[in-house]
């Protein structure tokens, strides 16, 4: 059985907080590009 990691980022600012730019969708996209299973804003 090959086991597959649960990665997610827990730490994601985003335009709201004023410490990012971009619609939070391109965020969870590009998350999902990378392969993470979740991604939390802070």
């Amino acid at each position: 059985m090959r086991h597959e990691p649960n990665l997610y980022d827990s730490h994601m600012h985003s335009s709201l907080c004023k410490h990012a730019r971009g619609p939070r969708s391109a965020y969870a996209e590009r998350a999902e590009q990378k392969g993470l299973r979740g991604i939390t804003f802070t």
